[in-house]
């Protein structure tokens, strides 16, 4: 199960950042996102009843560190839409407002389950039989009250709260990035002639490459912010790359997550070894 898990899981990411690609409208994208991931997860959820799972320890591991993958994208998505369509279009300060007041929400979220936080934090596992088995739950410990899977057969009592820690995790991310990106709107915009060359590979393939770029500080002696950089790329080869951050999370999920650098690697190492014969 768990070769088709992991390309259950990669084709998701895959059609997720198609669907970013094709659509300019961030609210579009996540509307056509959000029922791609829930049949993935009819997918699994399929693929996992259909094996007999007698192992406790195969159990625990399915619901604490593959279903939670999936349900954590689903979560996101879901919050993202509405953090979208709730944000305010006026001055930025009221946007930024608006971001702070999500971001205490879920920091207040993360304070109310802080015991299962720690215990998540920690990677600790003596309470996974508790936690990550199905039909094992004890009331003397507190219980996650947040019943995302009704099926008592792909549900344990903590598996959905351990995806809304992920998601937030990202959401968390994700809005740290758009209170940078407003805070640097007064950055003088860069003006260029009409691109001789257009970038025909896909968007995602250019902001791996300007993530790696920044991360070795190839420009302004490591100073230059992600969002300068991408902006650059995307006036010389005439490409809009949307919401960079956002890409970047869908590549730090893909089981290679570098996939394009190790291409341009191999690539170039088949040329010059070529070019020698």
């Amino acid at each position: 199960m768990e070769f088709y898990v992991n390309q259950l899981f990669d084709k998701m990411i895959h059609d997720i950042e198609i669907i970013f690609e094709e659509n300019e409208k961030i609210i579009t994208s996540i509307e056509l996102v959000i029922p791609l991931i829930q049949n993935t997860i009819k997918q699994l959820k399929k693929e996992f009843l259909s094996n007999d799972i007698e192992k406790a320890e195969d159990e625990i591991y399915f619901f604490k560190y593959v279903k939670p993958k999936f349900h954590s994208r689903l979560i996101y998505y879901i919050d993202l839409f509405q953090f979208e369509i709730q944000k305010p279009t006026g001055f930025i300060q009221e946007q930024i407002q608006y971001i702070r007041e999500k971001s205490q929400s879920i920091q207040k979220f993360q304070a109310e389950n802080k015991e299962f936080l720690t215990y998540y934090k920690s990677n600790a596992s003596y309470l996974d039989q508790i936690y990550f088995t199905r039909g094992n739950e004890d009331f003397r410990i507190k219980l996650n009250h947040l019943c995302f899977e009704s099926d008592p057969r792909f549900s344990t009592s903590h598996d959905y709260l351990l995806a809304r820690f992920i998601s937030n995790e990202l959401l968390m991310e994700y809005y740290e990035e758009q209170i940078a990106l407003l805070s640097n709107t007064n950055q003088k915009s860069i003006k260029t002639n009409k691109p001789i060359l257009k970038w025909t590979s896909s968007k995602t393939n250019l902001i791996e490459l300007v993530y790696a770029l920044q991360e070795i500080g190839c420009f302004n002696n490591g100073d230059a912010d992600i969002k300068v950089i991408a902006s650059t790329f995307s006036s010389m080869f005439d490409i809009p790359l949307g919401d960079v951050y956002r890409t970047y999370l869908d590549l730090k999920s893909r089981n290679n997550p570098t996939k394009f650098l190790e291409n341009l690697r191999d690539n170039l190492e088949n040329r010059m070894l070529e070019d020698d014969l």
